[in-house]
């Protein structure tokens, strides 16, 4: 091989800044994006990297290198499923797998740790159910999500994709005639779940590709007839279908972020309904398995981070029994269940334990766990995963790798406690002697990490002062929690930071059972009609009253997650986000200040974001800093702005947006009670349509004047107010987006009123796009209103 000595060429740096959500991105090379093509400086940048093309002569050879690190043809290790293995294989020279099939000498049965199956002669015939090479040489793009067999193993259901978009169609062969059944499925996902023969669950997309509908599908039958079971609205979320390891039920998992909750269904029930296992709660996150006529929960939550387990029967799911409860220093990773025996697999201080419970005697409940047996592994440090095994046995399967062991399965006898290996993935050039010996993981002496290793805090050796640096650039309580759990040194120390973020699942309602289900604007009819006198009638433009189901509740109060820390003095709370439950398309964004009431507030909202060409025929001109603003400068408000109901939009604007700030600031009064080391503190929402500001000097006068609270409800007292109100038709940013009916409000208390100078303060209220047009609205004319206190 010839030796080349050439240096490649080397892109300049130019700094470019980008801010989303108040963090700063710096990208040196976005000076790359040339979508027309046509940037000299980059066109030649590009040929200079051609000078490089000489190499292609290697490709070949490189391609052979890698290639020959992989061992080309193998099979996986065989499952016991009824009376037959099942198992994929991967041929030399080809691309896809085959799935395979053999008898099982004695038929079915529970099986036994050491039983291997034969394949030389004499074996039972080998049955290849599908062969990918075969039907991918149709097909430009060929790929199959899963392969299923009916529980009379005469039927299997394929999923495949035959474009690469994960938009799946859905085929039921017969294995004896090789034939398809009925007729296809289209648009599913690559989930597949058997009911039994005759029957089959599947997941389809909507337009955004969540998989948001279960259906029911009679084998034999047109998909038209299909039933859907369950359809999910919520955006957040998506669905999972599966089938329990007894394969008695299927299970329809619905997740976001945040939130599981699970569904199930007798599968000898096939025209049953899905039933909830437990209630929907937001920020609760349940899994479920099934063995004895019990369901197996593991739940989480924010208290109970690490999760806990818990037990119910079937048919009495009211209240659950804990079978190991919540420990911070241990995390519930998964759950199996076997006919006898149900495995936990746990992560402590970053190792990976299986342990193993033996069930009580068939016909008695499931009350409680006992002791278990833990899974001996070659390495402590090591990678542990639980693969299929059969329901009707006493053997466990899993797969173990470490950094000086490649992947392996095992079959471990949950009876015994006896493993044997079943299959090392086969890796070139593995020196496995040079490995071993040398690789673990160990805790100096005196740690008090734990206590069955005796070792020490690592953390030990850093100063308090660069501990809590770090700790106040975490800043969120979420990460905080976690960070506890990994030293003894961050647990004592989080309490003591001053710089603290919380972000709330969803708004807790102070308010008695008797208003429990009135939202925003049902509030707000109890007093808006007398707050401006000249409006009357105001109260048909306010919408229907919002239901809010008791299970969509969060219970986690600020002031309850804030309680163990001692020296705040800098706090960021954000809400989530439409709270105030503005219409589609409309613009609303708002800034209040308070001390021990109103001090001030200013408020930017749009009819309607619309593209610059729907603005309207209006002649419009260059406005400053990259706005366009309409050639009528004169500012006047149009007199259909009054008599079209504009005018009572914005007064609705205006009213939700102090009611909000005033609730807000209410539920304040505890936290900052708690923490009399705050010196600053915002509230704030996710979307950012409201923030809520106090200073040092504001805190200090809460504290020495507590608020008074509203008659009304759960809020403080808005005092009677001075507004100052400026209005344009239309303004269009530079983008091309455009502000319809664009208005800016400054709402001061009577007793301080607007003064000239504070303009640049209500300018800097909002970002930018938004602070450029406030700016240019407020050199438009100027309208004064009033507000009775309320």
């Amino acid at each position: 091989m010839v030796t080349v000595d050439l240096k490649p060429p080397l892109a300049k740096k130019v700094r470019r800044v980008t801010k989303w959500f108040d963090q700063e991105r710096t990208d040196s090379y976005h000076w790359f994006r040339d979508d027309a093509r046509k940037s000299p400086e980059f066109l030649e940048y590009l040929k200079s990297e051609a000078v490089m093309s000489d190499s292609r002569e290697f490709r070949g050879s490189l391609h052979k290198e890698m290639r020959g690190t992989i061992k080309k043809a193998g099979m996986s290790v065989p499952v016991r499923k009824g009376a037959f293995f099942y198992y994929r294989k991967d041929l030399e020279g080809k691309q896809y797998r085959q799935h395979c099939r053999r008898a099982i000498p004695g038929g079915e049965g529970p099986g036994h740790v050491d039983e291997v199956m034969e394949t030389g002669q004499g074996a039972r015939e080998e049955q290849i159910l599908l062969d990918e090479n075969v039907l991918a040489a149709k097909h430009e793009f060929y790929y199959v999500g899963t392969l299923k067999v009916s529980p009379s193993h005469k039927l299997f259901a394929v999923t495949e994709d035959f474009t690469g978009n994960e938009i799946y169609t859905i085929r039921v062969v017969n294995i004896k005639t090789r034939q398809d059944v009925g007729s296809k499925i289209t648009g599913a996902t690559e989930s597949v779940v058997w009911g039994d023969d005759n029957t089959l669950y599947y997941l389809t997309r909507d337009g955004a590709q969540r998989p948001y509908k279960v259906w029911r599908h009679h084998v034999g039958s047109h998909q038209s007839s299909d039933k859907c079971l369950y359809h999910e609205r919520d955006l957040q979320h998506w669905l999972t279908v599966g089938s329990s390891q007894s394969d008695k039920y299927l299970f329809v998992t619905s997740r976001s972020n945040m939130t599981q909750f699970v569904l199930f269904l007798d599968k000898r029930s096939p025209d049953g309904d899905l039933e909830y296992v437990m209630p929907r709660v937001n920020g609760v996150s349940i899994s479920v398995a099934h063995t004895r006529d019990h369901f197996i929960i593991t739940k989480r939550s924010e208290e109970v981070y690490n999760s806990e387990l818990l037990v119910c029967p079937v048919n009495d799911r009211s209240a659950p029994v804990v079978l190991l409860p919540h420990r911070p220093s241990v995390k519930l990773q998964r759950v199996s269940t076997a006919q006898d025996h149900v495995v936990v697999q746990e992560c402590k201080i970053g190792l990976v334990t299986l342990t193993v419970y033996t069930l009580p005697p068939a016909g008695e409940p499931i009350l409680s766990l006992g002791v278990g047996r833990k899974v001996e592994f070659p390495e402590p440090a090591c990678s542990v995963w639980l693969a299929e095994s059969q329901f009707k046995s006493s053997l466990l399967r899993y797969v173990y790798s470490s950094l000086a062991t490649p992947p392996s399965v095992y079959d471990y006898d949950m009876c015994t406690g006896r493993a044997v290996p079943k299959k090392v993935q086969a890796v070139t050039e593995h020196r496995e002697s040079t490995l071993l010996g040398v690789f673990g993981r160990n805790w100096r002496r005196g740690s008090n990490m734990c206590a069955a290793t005796a070792a020490i805090d690592q953390c030990d050796r850093l100063p308090d002062s660069l501990i809590l640096l770090i700790l106040n650039k975490v800043t969120d309580v979420k990460a905080l929690g976690r960070c506890c759990a990994v030293s003894r040194r961050f647990n004592t120390l989080a309490p003591l930071v001053n710089n603290v973020v919380v972000k709330v699942d969803c708004v807790i309602s102070g308010e008695e059972n008797n208003v429990k289900g009135r939202g925003l604007l049902s509030i707000m009819r109890s007093f808006v009609g007398s707050l401006f006198k000249p409006i009357q009638a105001l109260q048909h433009i306010l919408g229907p009253k919002k239901t809010i189901l008791a299970t969509e509740i969060s219970h986690h109060s600020p002031g309850e997650v804030l309680k163990n820390f001692k020296e705040i003095q800098t706090l960021r709370i954000e809400l989530p986000a439409g709270e105030l439950g503005i219409e589609e398309g409309v613009l609303l964004k708002w800034k209040a200040e308070f001390g021990s009431t109103l001090e001030s507030c200013v408020i930017l909202g749009a009819a309607a974001l619309v593209k610059g060409t729907e603005g309207g025929n209006k002649a419009q001109s260059s406005g400053e800093n990259g706005l366009m603003s309409q050639q009528d400068d004169s500012g006047l408000i149009p007199p259909s702005f009054y008599t079209d109901g504009g005018l009572k939009l914005r007064v609705v604007w205006t009213i939700s947006s102090l009611i909000a700030a005033s609730a807000r600031h209410y539920l304040l009064q505890q936290i900052i009670s708690d923490h009399p080391t705050l010196e600053s503190l915002i509230l704030t929402d996710a979307n950012g349509q409201g923030m809520l500001c106090m200073s040092k000097q504001q805190l200090k006068e809460f504290r020495n004047k507590p608020p008074a609270p509203s008659t009304s409800s759960n809020r403080t007292q808005v005092p009677a107010l001075n507004m100052k109100l400026w209005y344009a038709p239309y303004l269009e940013l530079s983008s091309g987006t455009g502000l319809k009916g664009a208005t800016l409000v400054d709402i001061r208390p009577t007793d301080h009123p607007v003064q000239k100078e504070s303009e640049p303060l209500i300018v800097e209220a909002f970002e930018e796009p938004y602070r450029t047009a406030a700016s240019i609205l407020a050199k438009r004319r100027t309208y004064l209103l009033e507000m009775n206190s309320f």
